[in-house]
């Protein structure tokens, strides 16, 4: 899994414990609620270049940007201190993170699905196709819980909703596997130096 959403994953549960005793506990989230504001970020049709050297650069590469790293800083403090709050900033940085990471989880996605077709070999092909499966049914519906969250409460509910069902664990696991493999033929065929443990355990990013 992208390393950006366990720690979101972690904040999130941390954030839940922390107000267990309070008088006014979290919600839990239904994760396909449409309550709170519409994404701005709607999936648009998204031009994959079907070929694997190119696909591993593009995914590989969709969250590491500046701003990406800025939403995440400002996630975390979201997550941290507008609990129970309805601190509208902090609903904002929900949104635009989950506006951002929507973004790069569905190039990612359509990357390695279109480069699952561009290869020969049968266990990279599944690869490339379990790691479009990680992203489509996990890391997605997570960036849409933020990005439509019309409070922090909303989005912690539904990503550890999304995070403890136990098919996407099996998937993630898959994914782990996965990585491995795309990183060893990526580095024989593309010369790209991916070391999948820094960035997923069950996707890339």
């Amino acid at each position: 899994m992208n390393t950006k959403i366990l720690t979101a994953i972690a904040a999130a549960s941390l954030a839940l414990a922390g107000c267990s005793s309070s008088d006014s506990p979290a919600t839990t989230a239904d994760p396909t609620s449409s309550a709170g504001p519409t994404s701005s970020s709607a999936p648009t049709a998204i031009v994959a270049s079907g070929d694997f050297c190119s696909a591993m650069v593009t995914a590989t590469t969709a969250f590491d940007s500046a701003e990406m790293d800025t939403l995440q800083a400002e996630l975390e403090s979201a997550l941290s201190t507008g609990l129970g709050t309805g601190d509208p900033a902090a609903v904002a940085a929900v949104n635009a993170w989950g506006d951002a990471f929507l973004s790069a989880a569905n190039t990612s996605a359509a990357e390695f699905d279109a480069a699952a077709a561009s290869v020969d070999d049968p266990e990279v092909a599944a690869a490339l196709g379990t790691l479009a499966d990680i992203y489509t049914e996990m890391m997605v519906p997570m960036a849409e819980a933020a990005a439509n969250a019309g409070s922090v409460e909303d989005y912690l509910g539904a990503i550890l909703l999304i995070a403890a069902n136990p098919e996407l664990q099996t998937l993630a696991t898959d994914a782990g596997t996965a990585g491995v493999t795309l990183s060893n033929y990526a580095r024989t065929e593309c010369g790209i130096d991916w070391d999948p443990s820094t960035t997923t355990s069950g996707g890339v990013g």
